[in-house]
């Protein structure tokens, strides 16, 4: 991991095979539904010392097979290197749990919205 090329896990060889699952998954979705799909990408944390996880981010968001929203949870980074390229990208400079329980709100509140 990170320039160990001598690093294996079997933990992250499984969680790989879940995540090309989950990419197959929303192909077949897109198929049988004759539309894009809509995808939000929360990437948690990943600072500008890690930019395989952010290209990894930004290239699901651009795909073109879906409809997708990029959410930068970073305390330190979510506003460096703007992908000027995304629509939907929103920057949240707080860290991860907060973040993710800010979220959580805002998905909640809508849901409620929309049963009225």
């Amino acid at each position: 991991m990170f320039g160990d090329y001598h690093y294996v896990d079997r933990s992250d060889i499984s969680q790989e095979g879940n995540y090309r699952g989950f990419l197959q998954d929303v192909k077949t979705a897109e198929s049988e539904l004759k539309q894009k799909a809509k995808l939000c990408i929360i990437e948690i944390g990943a600072s500008n010392a890690v930019p395989t996880v952010r290209r990894q981010s930004e290239s699901r968001a651009r795909d073109g097979h879906v409809n997708a929203t990029l959410i930068r949870l970073n305390l330190d980074d979510a506003e460096q290197d703007v992908p000027t390229d995304l629509y939907d990208f929103i920057p949240v400079k707080m860290g991860a749990l907060d973040g993710l329980k800010r979220i959580d709100e805002l998905v909640t509140r809508l849901g409620e919205q929309e049963n009225k």
